[in-house]
């Protein structure tokens, strides 16, 4: 379930995971076995202390098997 699903760079700026999976609108209410995001920008600033939040909203179980991270940089 993506509904409750939110993710951004502080827990007081945060959106919903995703939308979409493969072009598609994901049905409010869907509930995923499994699911793989695609690469998606969680926020343009960069600091020395940059992070990724994650919070999930009951009722719905979540867990986070892995995270990667890609940063770019210009240099």
């Amino acid at each position: 379930m993506l509904d409750g699903l939110r993710v951004g760079n502080s827990f007081s700026n945060l959106r919903r995971l995703t939308t979409t999976k493969g072009d598609k609108p994901v049905p409010s209410g869907y509930l995923f076995d499994d699911f793989d995001a695609d690469m998606m920008s969680v926020s343009s600033d960069w600091d020395t202390d940059s992070r990724i939040c994650l919070e999930a909203r009951a009722p719905y179980p979540f867990t986070a098997s892995s995270l990667v991270m890609d940063v770019k940089t210009n240099g």
